[in-house]
């Protein structure tokens, strides 16, 4: 059998905890036979390493454009770069806040990193989700997907 779990509000709590009830459960499920994975519209970035020390088997994520099993890519879907080149013009035209986000990281918009960097100053500010909310790479490079100027 194969249980999956959501994070935020199921594995995590909205104070970005997990419990320790949580924890024990896991272990509980993986010593009677079961795999656990995660799924979540989180992408991979955006997984605690606190998570995957749990002992997870795996996570659908992405919103399920990004599926890992046991440490393996088994599905793994990027958006074409012209399309999301096509989008961050429309986007920047008409001056709407943005982040793409991929495995490596979220890349955002300065308006999208003001708010955040307000957002991520209490108990956030330790989460992955903040340490990975950067800047759009400069090289033309976006996992798949072309970033342009950030």
């Amino acid at each position: 059998m194969i249980v999956f779990l959501d994070i935020d509000g199921t594995l995590v709590t909205y104070a970005n905890e997990i419990p320790i009830s949580a924890v024990e459960a896991i272990h509980l499920a993986r010593e009677n036979g079961h795999q656990v994975l995660v799924n979540t519209g989180r992408s991979k970035t955006e997984i605690s390493g606190r998570i995957w020390d749990i002992g997870i088997d795996g996570m659908i994520g992405a919103n399920g454009g990004y599926v890992e099993y046991q440490g393996k890519v088994i599905y793994h879907e990027n958006i074409p770069t012209d399309t999301v080149a096509l989008l961050r013009e429309h986007f920047i035209a008409n001056e709407v806040a943005y982040y793409l986000e991929c495995n490596s990281g979220l890349f955002s918009s300065a308006p999208v990193r003001e708010q955040s960097s307000r957002c991520c100053t209490g108990l956030l500010a330790t989460s992955r989700s903040c340490e990975n909310h950067r800047r759009l790479p400069s090289d033309g490079r976006f996992h798949g997907s072309y970033p342009g100027p950030g």
